[in-house]
């Protein structure tokens, strides 16, 4: 493979680490403004070859991909797709699409709008890593093989879905989210004390839900902007929401509370269910644990007694409601019920997320 990457940050760096990584014969440029990461990228590997600018002298690959912000990518696109042959696919990251491929597709570009369905509140190219897109969605506007392939080099689950449906369900399970955190955020330092009291007490669960708050506000600023009829268009419908909860605690009415709340239980247990349906390559069993030495231990080896395998194993920041908890990962759903089976005969609270 021959591919040109416009961007070492975040995502640009962890794509380039992971096809160096699974494709080691393949042919990887690098193009960033930033001297120092493109020497970074060189020295571990990752690239072959960089420019701090695009070369019209340098065209022969088979995908350029395109990790810059937003507002400036269809313009990246533009200038450079007329210099390369109709063979080359040149994609994205964004995480806004109909717009992008309105601009594109004035031009004769071979380009698949794309998507990696991961990231992190770290930026630039320190901040990438090969296993990024481990078990992630990758969101594809066209059902292109090349596409698809590379989004499985990269240990991603491809998932084709038209620009306008892509921007409407990102804005509800991301774009959206993002700006509640951030008003959470902002509701909670407006009710600070003199003594700095409420960031003391500040449990796991307000740090969880409002962890995406402490990304780049450069990045959210123009991804809200080119989703602004979506975004727009859910906030009135996250107020409606907001306005009959208002309504009905004003009322005292205590079976309405209790169906909020169930109603957002349930479809968040439904979450769950659809993922393991439609990407069946790990499960994951949350374990309520005391915080006493050798408890990982003691649950690896039942499972290993077992031959079930562990694919990954994490604690939780979170404290708040469901306690210390581990976050286990087998591979089946096989293991998964067995795992959960044999954890709870050895009196381990296993706890639904």
């Amino acid at each position: 493979m021959k591919l040109m990457i416009i961007g070492l940050g975040l995502i640009g760096g962890s794509i380039a680490k992971k096809i160096k990584e699974v494709c080691p014969e393949s042919i990887i440029c690098g193009i960033d403004p930033d001297e120092a990461t493109c020497r970074k990228a060189l020295s571990d590997g990752v690239i072959d070859k960089s420019y701090p600018c695009f070369s019209q002298d340098d065209t022969d690959y088979d995908i350029v991909l395109v990790a810059v912000p937003p507002h400036i990518t269809a313009k990246t696109i533009l200038k450079i797709a007329p210099f390369f042959g109709q063979e080359t696919v040149f994609t994205d990251v964004c995480s806004v699409k109909e717009q992008l491929e309105q601009e594109l597709s004035r031009e004769n570009i071979n380009y698949v709008g794309g998507h990696p369905m991961a990231g992190t509140e770290q930026k630039g190219y320190d901040g990438s890593y090969a296993h990024l897109f481990e078990n992630a969605y990758y969101i594809l506007t066209k059902d292109h093989p090349k596409m698809k392939r590379f989004a499985e080099l990269l240990g991603a689950t491809p998932i084709v879905m038209d620009a306008k449906t892509h921007d409407k369900t990102v804005g509800a399970i991301s774009h959206v989210p993002h700006v509640i955190s951030a008003a959470l955020v902002n509701l909670a330092a407006q009710n600070e004390t003199q003594d700095k009291k409420l960031t003391k007490v500040a449990a796991g669960g307000f740090r969880d839900i409002t962890r995406i708050s402490a990304s780049s506000e450069d990045l959210w600023q123009s991804i809200v902007s080119a989703n602004k009829a979506e975004v727009l268009s859910l906030l009135e419908q996250y107020d409606i929401i907001l306005n009959q909860f208002r309504h009905t605690l004003l009322s005292d009415d205590t079976d309405g509370l209790k169906a909020f709340f169930r109603s957002a239980r349930e479809f968040r247990g439904q979450l769950e269910e659809n993922r393991e349906e439609l990407q069946p390559k790990y499960f994951d069993i949350y374990i309520s644990v005391k915080d006493r030495v050798g408890v990982i231990r003691d649950i690896a080896q039942i499972l290993t007694e077992e031959n079930i395998s562990i694919k990954n194993i994490g604690v939780l920041k979170s404290r708040e409601h469901i306690g210390g908890t581990l976050q286990l990962s087998v591979y089946s759903k096989e293991d998964y019920q067995k795992a959960t089976e044999l954890l709870k005969k050895q009196n381990f609270e296993i706890v639904k997320r």
